[in-house]
């Protein structure tokens, strides 16, 4: 899905619009515990501060998965 947003606030924002879903898995201090987001495969992101550009590409995963 391609969003039209500069930071991490905002992409969560613009998902809670478009995905009501995950609504309940966004909290004002950014995903619940059980989530991660993962900017580009190099680094997990969570303040809502962090800018992002045009070619960044966020992960959305269970904070359990992996090994």
């Amino acid at each position: 899905m391609e969003l039209d947003a500069e930071t991490f606030g905002q992409v969560l924002g613009e998902l809670s619009v478009r995905c009501p879903g995950l609504s309940d898995l966004i909290t004002s201090e950014g995903f619940h515990p059980s989530i991660a987001a993962n900017l580009n495969g190099d680094e997990f992101v969570k303040s809502l501060d962090t800018r992002f550009a045009d070619e960044d590409r966020l992960l959305i995963l269970s904070a359990d998965a992996g090994g």
